[in-house]
């Protein structure tokens, strides 16, 4: 690793990621003081690594409290332990400064995860529970229009002698078989859904659902086969003994087609639905908005790799840049080409106060000295494609011998040097003693993510700077950008034969991984919202056709008596129209208190965002015409003559 040799002593168990909030780690090595493997892999700081720069602090501790110990009491032995470290090699603290307090959190949970990923987890719960319900209410129903038909059944149970015991006996036994039979092609299907979830979504942490999950998937079913078998029983008492009696289709249904359970429930389902729908909707416009946010450059065309030879002096990685451009732009479909310190779309920086022609400069309103810095190579923004407004770009007589120039970009011009050109001043950071003279002024530009807010940003020209280490090649090509690696591999190896390229990548796909989460959160939201629309509709058409059927009869005497297709037709739809106005009166309110909930999840796109809600209406009323379409024509086909002669 990075030139050095190192022996494998142990395989850790599988599962097992390591404790760093950037992601999963393949491989660990023990803290050593070697040049070579210093923290993060960057450069010595006055010759020194990670392990002997006591003001350096880059690491974090995990302890392990001893049995019957509270966090409490190891805080108040280790925070004296700690404040007494927290100055060595900084000298004594000033008489008015407050001292550095040690906090400390579960291992189990890192800073920042709960906002980047827990909320939107927590969102989508919310979400998959609403769907589950509106399945839940559908199989319900079902069940209920299934048992309703079977109420002379169950009257002719009741009357040769069962009571409220057996029939729930029964009722619960079939909602056994059917949640048994259910939960065993669910877990099949999860089992391949998570798999195909992570391979799409990237995603290295194992998704195969584990005992928690299995316990709490038998806990549901339990919950739906006491549901399904409880729910149908009202129905199957309702007509008593006595309508064994009654011969009539017409008298033996006759509550069964007038109903509200079923009613309520379904516009119960199509206020869930608006939810479902203005969440997944607000969701799917922030990954628009993030997806056609102006970047700033000319995106297309780029492809970036990492860097990192062995290198032991700052000339040595000059004249190894300097080889490994000239060989990168000799290659054929090579527009141009340049270096990085930081990856455009990494979400790394470096960030520093800056002096402004040798001081610190006075800010107003509150504004930050704060400014972002990178390292590039010649002709870096032509490269990328970033307007340069005034002055110039890096150019290769921009030597280490040459006078040192930086660029800015409007940010920086805004905040530093309102009213007055930049060009010509010499800025330099506040904790390193070299300035540079701005040589130019670019236009704004995405430097870490998709979605960061500009901040004044400043560039220096990598050889006129005293660091060395790893750095990032951007290429701009003709054609596919990534058909180029193999021809860049083999010019690396003509410079060393065992330098790999490190994770290349479009600078789109680059881009793309800033906004992984959002990507994959607004998709799923979606795929919830559809499959909420695809239960909702399957629960109005089963309840209308359910009540459609039940009403034979009452249709062919109305159409005997004269009543024309088109005003039966308007009666099945009036329901649909009632239920779904009802079911919108009460999900708009929900959805509001969903769209605040998702506020700090949003992009471009307001929690009370009107085409949002509209087009969830439009959906919800879409899907209820749609679904109420099929009952109302079998309804208008009714044959009065048939209808009649059922009786």
């Amino acid at each position: 690793m990075n030139g050095v040799a190192i022996t494998i002593v142990g395989i850790a168990a599988e599962g097992f990621e390591g404790v760093e909030d950037s992601g999963s780690t393949d491989f660990w090595i023990p803290m050593q003081s070697r040049p070579e493997l210093n923290a993060w892999g960057n450069p010595l700081e006055d010759g020194k690594t990670y392990i002997t720069n006591s003001t350096w602090w880059c690491l974090r501790l995990i302890g392990r409290l001893a049995p019957g110990v509270t966090r409490t009491q190891a805080l108040a032995q280790l925070q004296p332990i700690f404040q007494r470290a927290a100055y060595i090699g900084l000298g004594a603290p000033a008489r008015d400064e407050k001292p550095p307090i040690l906090s400390v959190i579960d291992a189990k949970s890192f800073p920042g995860y709960s906002q980047q990923y827990g909320n939107p987890l927590r969102m989508l719960m919310a979400m998959v529970g609403l769907v589950l319900l509106i399945a839940l209410t559908n199989v319900a129903m079902l069940l209920m229009a299934r048992n309703a038909a079977r109420q002379r059944e169950f009257s002719v149970r009741q009357a040769l002698g069962a009571g409220r015991g057996e029939l729930l006996r029964q009722l619960l036994a079939e909602s056994l078989i059917l949640v048994s039979a259910g939960g065993v092609l669910a877990w099949g299907f999860a089992e391949m859904a998570t798999r195909l979830l992570g391979s799409w979504a990237h995603i290295e942490s194992s998704l195969a659902p584990d005992r928690t999950v299995l316990l709490f998937t038998l806990g549901v079913l339990v919950f739906a086969a006491l549901l399904f078998g409880l729910a149908p029983l009202r129905v199957a008492l309702a007509g008593g003994a006595e309508l064994a009696l009654k011969t009539s289709a017409a008298t033996s249904h006759t509550d069964a087609g007038k109903s509200r359970t079923g009613r309520i429930i379904v516009a119960l389902q199509m206020a869930l639905c608006v939810v479902l729908l203005v969440g997944g909707g607000l969701l799917i416009r922030t990954l628009r908005n993030l997806e056609n946010t102006p970047l700033g450059m000319q995106i297309e065309g780029l492809v970036v790799f990492g860097v990192k030879p062995n290198i032991t002096s700052i000339p040595e990685g000059i004249a190894f840049y300097g080889k490994l451009l000239e060989k990168l732009r000799a290659l054929p479909g090579v527009e141009s080409v340049t270096i990085m310190g930081e990856r455009l779309g990494s979400g790394w920086s470096d960030n520093s106060d800056m002096k402004v022609d040798g001081k610190l400069p006075d800010v107003a309103n509150g504004s930050s000295r704060t400014v972002r810095s990178n390292v590039v190579g010649p002709d870096f923004f032509h490269t990328l494609g970033v307007p340069v407004l005034a002055g110039r770009d890096f150019a290769d007589s921009d030597t280490a011998t040459s006078p040192h120039v930086g660029i800015i970009n409007e940010q920086f011009a805004k905040r530093f040097f309102p009213n007055q050109n930049p060009l010509g001043h010499r800025i330099g950071p506040d904790n390193i003693n070299w300035e540079m003279t701005i040589v130019g002024v670019v236009k704004d530009h995405k430097y870490r993510s998709i979605d960061e807010e500009p901040i004044p940003m400043a560039w220096y020209m990598y050889a006129q700077i005293p660091i060395t280490g790893g750095m990032h090649a951007e290429m701009r090509v003709r054609g596919e950008p990534l058909a180029i690696l193999p021809s860049a591999r083999r010019a690396l190896q003509q410079l060393d034969p065992d330098l790999p390229l490190i994770r290349p990548i479009t600078q789109r796909d680059q881009y793309d991984l800033t906004i992984s989460s959002q990507i994959l959160f607004a998709r799923l939201a979606g795929f919830f919202g559809f499959l909420a629309v695809v239960l909702v509709a399957t629960g109005l058409y089963g309840t209308l056709a359910y009540r459609v059927n039940m009403r034979t009869a009452e249709i062919g005497v109305r159409m005997a008596v004269g009543a024309r297709r088109g005003q039966v037709v308007w009666m099945i739809l009036r329901d649909s129209l009632l239920l779904t106005t009802a079911g919108v009166v009460m999900g708009v309110p929900l959805a509001m208190l969903v769209g605040r909930a998702l506020t700090s999840s949003l992009y471009g796109v307001k929690p009370l965002d009107a085409v949002s809600y509209f087009l969830a209406v439009a959906g919800v009323a879409l899907v209820a015409l749609v679904a109420s379409a099929v009952p109302a024509g079998r309804a208008a086909s009714v044959d009065p003559m048939r209808a009649l002669r059922s009786e």
